[in-house]
């Protein structure tokens, strides 16, 4: 299984696309896709049938709700302006 991420932590989602337009995918493990191959993925199998926005993975495995609400706090801040939804699995 294929599992990177990047420098902010979040889990690679392919297609990779370099979008203006953002969706955040937010969770525990499931939104995560532990046992996934980065392809795989909730955030990947979106991304793939929609290349006009980027959507970005930030599911923690084993996460509690606090630890996914500090996820998205530093993603709002990456991602200022930019973000169309969130997905919280």
């Amino acid at each position: 299984v294929l599992h990177t991420t990047n420098e902010h932590g979040e889990r690679r989602t392919v297609p990779e696309v370099d979008a203006a337009r953002v969706v955040l995918v937010a969770g525990d493990s499931v939104a995560n896709g532990l046992v996934l191959d980065d392809a795989e993925t909730l955030s990947s199998r979106l991304q793939a049938r929609d290349p006009s926005r980027r959507y970005v993975n930030l599911g923690i495995a084993r996460a509690a709700a606090a630890d996914t609400a500090c996820a998205l706090e530093r993603a709002a801040k990456r991602y200022a302006g930019r973000i169309d939804a969130v997905i919280y699995v």
